[in-house]
């Protein structure tokens, strides 16, 4: 049993550890008595626990991860059911109690390396654009919807002309070079394209979120952002993700995608790698710069 000791953030009475696990589980659900708990991965927002060989234990690290967890809690296992590809679907769904303050999850472990460390070849990229084509059915209207990815672009303008301002003057000093006015016009060219009535989307799919197998999709995980949303907002994430040349890959896997959802999705790729290249160091911010060049509106220097 590994027995690491994490505090949740903004509770710091809460310990998170091995013994906390086994408590939990064998307090709400006894027939895990027998799957020992191993080691433990820690993310932004939640931190998950070997259970065994196939199983997880998902456990939001903060309130505001806690609040993020409809989709997963509420809705995954009945959206989820038929998908063709592995993602962590709950098994079981805790209740907060006094011992935790929040719900958490049991899930199937997936075995995977993640996107940036191991790309998608071909094959896999077609596998992703078909799981996206089975995630994006249409939303009911009690869905959960993202405070700001399930918004229209129009209103998430301003937050994306805050950031060209700051990352065209942070990459003056990088090895990037960013097109300011090419990504304001291209961001500018999704917002006014009209969108459909909202899908299940992922909002999610940096290439941490996407795992993969000897270069075929192993898995989507990190479901916290879930909500109902513009299918153009996943594909733009995955064009970020694949780059241009892998765009016809990911059609085949998807079906015919049309000229104003192409619009849409570049719109959203570009809001996406704004974030991620602001971060300006590590895998993410790697991610973002790569999408920003897939996309047209960047360059390395050096």
């Amino acid at each position: 049993m590994v027995n690491t000791v994490v505090r949740a953030r903004n509770r710091e009475d809460v310990t998170i550890d091995a013994a906390l696990v086994r408590q939990l589980l064998d307090s709400q659900f006894p027939e895990a008595k027998a799957l020992p708990v191993g080691a433990h991965f820690e993310g932004r927002d939640c931190i998950v626990w070997r259970l065994g060989d196939q199983w997880a234990m998902r456990m939001p690290l903060h309130q505001q991860a806690a609040a993020k967890q409809t989709t997963e809690t509420a809705w995954m296992a009945h959206i989820g059911k038929a998908w063709p590809f592995a993602a962590p679907v709950p098994v079981r769904v805790g209740r907060p109690s006094a011992d935790f303050p929040w719900a958490w999850t049991v899930v199937p472990w997936i075995n995977g390396t993640p996107a940036h460390v191991s790309p998608l070849d071909r094959l896999g990229v077609a596998q992703l654009g078909a799981a996206l084509r089975a995630l994006h059915v249409p939303a009911p209207a009690e869905a959960p919807r993202h405070p700001t990815r399930s918004l229209s672009l129009l209103k998430r303008s301003d937050r994306v002309s805050e950031r060209l301002e700051a990352l065209a003057s942070a990459s003056a000093s990088s090895s990037w070079r960013l097109n300011a006015k090419a990504a304001a016009r291209v961001f500018h060219d999704g917002a006014i394209t009209p969108r459909p009535a909202a899908s299940w989307t992922h909002l999610d799919l940096h290439p941490g979120n996407v795992l993969t197998d000897d270069g075929e999709l192993a898995g989507i995980i990190d479901w916290s952002e879930s909500a109902a949303g513009d299918p153009a907002a996943d594909l733009g994430q995955a064009l970020v993700l694949v780059g241009q040349d892998g765009w016809d890959a990911l059609t085949i896997g998807y079906g015919p995608i049309d000229a104003r959802t192409f619009a849409r999705a570049r719109a959203e790729g570009v809001y996406l790698a704004l974030s991620f290249a602001a971060e300006m160091k590590g895998p993410r911010a790697a991610a973002g710069w790569a999408g920003l060049e897939a996309l047209g509106v960047a360059h390395r220097t050096r």
